[in-house]
């Protein structure tokens, strides 16, 4: 393998909160294996690596995400402090086109804001408070979302862009298999406007991954956890009620373990705000992808009445998947038969007592796998989850603030 040129390169990631910078930046190769990059940074910022090589005489272009995926030390986490940093790259692992004699390769290590990460968030729940950062998700180390490690001891999270857009929530009259009749207000198209960008998982939380949260062993572990109320998920709804005392969950909860776990103390349920609009991905039709639903969900005409491995349907454009089918997923929101047709900003939804029988009820969203394709809709809204009961067909999916931690 010819030895690497020197060469210099950095990028900053700037936004008006903070400036982080990159200077001073070396790559040299060590040994045949391994190539280190040395880089000075002014502050703490999440730093990501790009390799690029003279493909041609005069133009430098990315090797690609795929082919940089096995680094180590001061990389794709939130380094902390000013000063001399060093990370490394193994080529031999993850480049399969490697170096030649006639084209040399130099090292874009690029700094992003602590309030303006990467677009994704890996957690390890092996390995508590291991937090990574990626620009894609070909960049995901062993083999990306192909690896189960993704839907069992890791949680990977996609980066919502939505901070200050205005957009339309709800379904116009139109929409094929809209509510009718007495439940038509439920789905009342009207503007929303979310103030900062978000982090939702790519996937419903599994079985698996709920283990390291408490929960009971169970199987087939990259399913959706589901016969859990929301009770367990967040903690009594008399101590813990949401937005009365904000984001507070109980210790013992489902969340608050893994809040413990982690770090990060944002991990929360979505509001039907972010959870639509995450869903949508800049789509206005009934379904994501602008088109029908079997590619896209599991539903009671192609699920054999039972939930699926997450990820097997085809994603969103914003790479979320089963946002359509496979569980129904919990919201923060309390039950509101009418959401209005007045704008809103960062709309949440009080406790009401909806039916009048005494009782409070929770939003579930994106119909289950016994759902008909109507219910599995973008804009359907199930008003009637019980907080302390667990239903076979519900489950949850993450949400976090997108602040590097």
């Amino acid at each position: 393998m010819k030895a690497i040129v020197m060469a210099v390169a950095a990028m900053s990631i700037i936004t008006a909160s903070a400036t982080p910078t990159v200077t001073g930046t070396t790559i040299e190769q060590q040994g045949s294996r391994t190539v280190k990059v040395t880089y000075n940074l002014n502050e703490d910022a999440v730093v990501t690596l790009d390799i690029l090589t003279n493909a041609t005489a005069d133009v430098w272009v990315s090797i690609g995400a795929k082919n940089i995926t096995h680094t180590w030390g001061d990389v794709n986490i939130l380094v902390k402090g000013a000063g001399t940093h060093t990370l490394y790259w193994a080529p031999e692992r993850s480049w399969t086109a490697q170096f030649n004699e006639k084209y040399s390769v130099k090292a874009l290590v690029k700094a992003w804001a602590k309030d303006a990460p990467p677009d994704y968030m890996v957690v390890d729940l092996e390995t508590p408070g291991a937090i990574r950062y990626y620009e894609t998700s070909e960049q995901l180390p062993d083999g990306g979302l192909t690896n189960d490690c993704y839907r069992t001891d890791r949680i990977v999270m996609r980066k919502i862009p939505v901070k200050g857009i205005q957009w339309r929530m709800g379904s116009p009259s139109t929409e094929t298999g809209r509510k009718t009749g007495k439940w038509e207000a439920e789905e009342t198209t009207h503007y929303v406007t979310l103030t900062n960008d978000y982090y939702m998982g790519v996937f419903e939380v599994t079985k698996r991954q709920a283990w390291y949260m408490g929960v009971e062993w169970q199987t087939p572990a990259t399913s959706p956890i589901a016969q859990t109320s929301y009770a367990n998920m967040r903690g009594d709804n008399a101590a813990y009620d949401w937005p009365e005392d904000g984001h507070a969950v109980d210790p013992n909860s489902y969340i608050g373990k893994l809040r413990t776990l982690t770090g990060i103390d944002t991990f929360d349920l979505p509001t039907e705000a972010r959870w639509e609009y995450a869903c949508r991905a800049g789509t206005s039709g009934a379904y994501n992808n602008g088109n029908g639903l079997a590619a896209i969900g599991w539903y009671n005409t192609n699920s054999d009445n039972a939930t699926h491995r997450v990820g097997e349907k085809l994603p969103n454009a914003w790479g979320l998947y089963d946002m359509h089918g496979n569980v129904k997923e919990l919201c923060l929101d309390w039950g509101k038969d009418d959401l209005g047709s007045a704008s809103a900003i960062e709309p949440e939804i009080a406790k009401t007592d909806l039916y009048g029988n005494g009782n409070y009820y929770k939003i579930s969203r994106g119909g289950a796998y016994d759902s008909i394709d109507a219910e599995s809709r973008s804009a359907y809204r199930t008003t009637y989850v019980e907080v302390s009961k667990a239903y076979k067909n519900v489950g949850f999916r993450l949400v976090c603030d997108a602040v590097a931690k």
